[in-house]
């Protein structure tokens, strides 16, 4: 049985300029007439998870589109700050393991809610391992929540880099 991962616990940035941080992000994440920010729920009145794309899809061609185009909106996730990249496609057939690995990994390195997209019920013994992997999901709710950014970008290749607690860093080679 997969259960729910645990809330994140950073406490909301309750200080009065969070609105006008907030607001100041959807104006820069928006792009007019493409539909990037697909919501935003009421940031100006602490909301702290945004959607930075458009609807994702069980492909690597978007996937990968949507996950490696989030570099630049780095710095405005943190901790009480999330960007979302829309859900986890894990688990849905379409992608062969060592993409929903890259997937996964990426949203770990990015500090991107994992919110599996699929039937958890139906979900194959790979499927729930990769879901329930403790180092993944540590990396992903590590403490210090700044999400990571790229570093090289060579051909196919990508290094990412997250700063974790500790003046530790995690990299991941995709």
């Amino acid at each position: 049985m997969v259960q729910a991962a645990e809330p994140r616990h950073h406490a909301l940035d309750a200080h009065a300029e969070a609105g006008v941080r907030h607001r100041a992000v959807a104006a820069r994440v928006e792009v007019p007439g493409e539909g990037v920010l697909r919501k935003i729920v009421r940031a100006d009145a602490g909301g702290n998870l945004w959607r930075t794309t458009g609807d994702i899809a069980d492909r690597w061609e978007i996937m990968s589109t949507i996950g490696f185009t989030q570099d630049d909106l780095a710095p405005f996730g943190g901790p009480g700050r999330w960007n979302d990249p829309d859900m986890l496609e894990v688990g849905n057939g379409k992608m062969s393991a060592a993409e929903y690995r890259a997937h996964m990994t990426l949203r770990a390195v990015l500090a991107a809610p994992l919110i599996a997209g699929h039937d958890v019920g139906s979900s194959s013994p790979e499927t729930i391992a990769l879901l329930t992997n403790r180092d993944v999901i540590a990396i992903d709710r590590e403490p210090l929540g700044r999400p990571g950014r790229r570093v090289v970008q060579r051909g196919p290749f990508e290094v990412w880099t997250r700063p974790l607690t500790g003046k530790r860093v995690v990299g991941r080679l995709i």
